[in-house]
């Protein structure tokens, strides 16, 4: 969706667990070669367990301008659930990703 709102923009990279790498897509090796390609630090790549071992269920990138994103599950989880329960009709399209929508007032 957020996608569709921007014309310019068709193609995006994608980070993707498996076997082999399908398509054009490259294998990354380990954290080092992916920090190269992101220009961050291996250690601002986090994860839950080694994907060598098994796949990844969770990433999540530490650079700076990312650094006010809310990092917290529950507090995401209580906010849209509050959200909801005063907006039950909610359709999540493109007029609601485009409005803005002061998240403070849900976290209780």
């Amino acid at each position: 969706m957020a996608l569709q709102l921007h014309s310019k923009i068709t193609r995006v990279p994608a980070l993707m667990t498996g076997t082999v790498a399908p398509f054009d897509w490259k294998l990354i090796k380990d954290k080092i070669e992916l920090g190269k390609l992101l220009n961050i630090e291996p250690d601002d790549i986090l994860i839950n367990w080694d994907w060598h071992e098994k796949p990844l269920d969770w990433i999540e990138f530490a650079y700076s301008h990312t650094s006010d994103h809310m990092h917290d599950e529950s507090q995401r989880e209580r906010m849209i659930v509050n959200y909801l329960a005063e907006y039950p009709e909610t359709i999540f399209d493109q007029d609601w990703l485009l409005s803005s929508i002061d998240w403070s007032l849900y976290d209780h």
